[in-house]
């Protein structure tokens, strides 16, 4: 009868098929752009707003939920058999499994009964992931945006509109020009040939596996070979990004400002792409050991950046020590008279040549003359000029209001996060 009302409804409504179409397309364009925002989110260390991010881990999972009830709807060959195959995990638990299996299935078998209840959940749920969106978007306001530095920029805000509104904008006509042209010439492209059979109870399909954006927590499940063990690793798969914040070992707040873990990192989201090709193939070798063995790399990820970011910072640290001179560039900020806002200058604009602390004072002080504030002396630490002038080139606004030591400390902080002081 599911089936029959899918077939209708694209036969014989007005439009019928560009609806169920654009619900297909759609609900894969959204978790491609999920997978990104996550990855996007994990290069660039947003898991540092824990509230953000823990409230959008959890939205995911509940796209995931959602996403898998809707793909039983159709009641077609492959979604029947995948909701037979993943509805049959929770007889894994002890001594209540099989009960909850009849429970959820309304009977002994996934049935009529069963599709009804999926149906109620999958019109359920999106409101209650509008719910969750609104705080995600709430712990967002609340705590900023992060960015590609993985900066404070606190001391350089811009206005949401225009200049984010029109950016969004601009991504949103582009992907919806894709999705058009998806749409038109290959609406189909991105569902199993399966799903167009009416489901057989007596045919179990030679290779059963679930649409392509579970297809690396498919592959993750069928490499251990315990049934119970599976269904937790394929849990932990997702829930494992809520613990990212408690691995980070790093004193930066962006991979981005650590090269092995960059390497590391790309590894990892190819590793991703090999699991989602692995758990797309049948039970065979070599699919079998390439999936163990993507699956254990998938999971030591996480504490290897950590153990990773901890010997770069100390590195850097052991050169430094060693590199330690009396006789280094300074950077100086000074209040300008003249121009009444505050300058910065260095070491090798005075004569081309490098002073000793206090040696550099007594020249700067008599050759210019103007009143200074010692907190600007940053004597302690190496620095080249031309990332100095990179920051205050990404950064043009951000340097206002330093005679505020609140925007002061952010200011600082920034050049220490990008790895200048």
């Amino acid at each position: 009868m599911a089936f029959e009302s899918v077939y209708f409804i694209m036969k014989e409504v007005e439009m019928g098929w560009a609806f169920r179409s654009f619900h297909i397309n759609v609900a894969n364009f959204m978790f491609f752009c999920l997978y990104l925002h996550v990855g996007r989110g994990l290069y660039y260390g947003s898991f540092r707003m824990y509230g953000v991010w823990a409230s959008g881990v959890s939205l995911l999972l509940l796209v995931m939920l959602t996403a898998f009830t809707g793909y039983v709807l159709p009641w077609g060959q492959m979604s029947y058999w995948a909701a037979q195959v993943i509805s049959s995990m929770v007889t894994a638990i002890p001594v209540v499994g099989k009960d909850v299996a009849i429970w959820i299935w309304g009977g002994y078998a996934v049935g009529n009964v069963t599709l009804k209840r999926l149906f109620s959940v999958h019109f359920i749920f999106p409101f209650v992931m509008v719910g969750l969106a609104v705080l995600h978007l709430a712990f967002l306001h609340t705590t900023g945006s992060g960015n590609p530095l993985g900066v404070d920029t606190g001391c350089s805000l811009v206005r949401f509109h225009s200049f984010y509104s029109v950016k969004d904008l601009v991504g949103v006509m582009v992907g919806g020009l894709a999705l058009c042209f998806m749409v038109g010439f290959f609406p189909y492209v991105l569902v199993d040939g399966e799903s167009f059979i009416p489901c057989d109870y007596m045919d179990t399909p030679s290779s059963i596996h679930p649409e392509w954006y579970f297809l690396f927590a498919y592959a993750i499940l069928r490499s251990v070979p315990s049934k119970a063990g599976g269904i937790i690793l394929m849990l932990c798969s997702i829930v494992v990004l809520f613990f990212v914040p408690e691995l980070w070992c790093g004193i930066k707040e962006s991979l981005g400002n650590y090269f092995f873990c960059q390497i590391l990192y790309w590894v990892w989201v190819a590793n991703f792409c090999v699991l989602t090709v692995v758990g797309s193939q049948s039970v065979e070798e070599p699919f079998i050991t390439s999936g163990e063995k993507m699956t254990i790399f998938y999971f030591m990820f996480f504490p290897i950046m950590g153990v990773v970011q901890w010997l770069e910072d100390n590195s850097f640290s052991l050169v430094a020590k060693l590199m330690n001179t009396t006789d280094r560039p300074h950077l100086v900020w000074f209040w300008d008279e003249h121009f009444c806002e505050w300058r910065y200058d260095y070491s090798p604009s005075f004569g081309g040549h490098l002073f000793k602390d206090e040696t550099f004072w007594e020249f700067f002080e008599a050759e210019d003359g103007s009143s200074m504030d010692e907190s600007w002396r940053f004597s302690d630490n190496l620095i080249k000029v031309k990332h100095v002038n990179k920051a205050l080139g990404k950064v043009p606004y951000g340097w206002q209001g330093l005679w505020d030591d609140e925007m002061r400390g952010r200011s600082i902080r920034r050049l220490r996060n990008m790895g200048i002081l």
